[in-house]
């Protein structure tokens, strides 16, 4: 990671988002949004590729099974 990369950050762990980083400090990294808002975020939440963040989402939520109505009638 270098100042100036584009890199990902996930959202509420649904929603992935593109930034820029702006500095590096120690652990933590600085990163400015698409829509102008700045963040300080631990390295660990940083990802390289938006496959990356996609991974990482994919773990994290994993596919429910919908129930239908008369499951609930038990």
């Amino acid at each position: 990671m270098v100042k100036v990369d584009k890199c990902w950050i996930i959202e509420n762990r649904a929603r992935k988002t593109l930034a820029e980083i702006v500095s590096i400090s120690g652990n933590l990294v600085l990163i400015k949004t698409q829509n102008g808002k700045t963040l300080r975020l631990p390295k660990h939440r940083i990802y390289n590729s938006e496959e990356n963040a996609d991974k990482d989402i994919k773990e994290h939520n994993p596919v429910q099974k919908k129930k239908s109505p008369y499951e609930y009638m038990m």
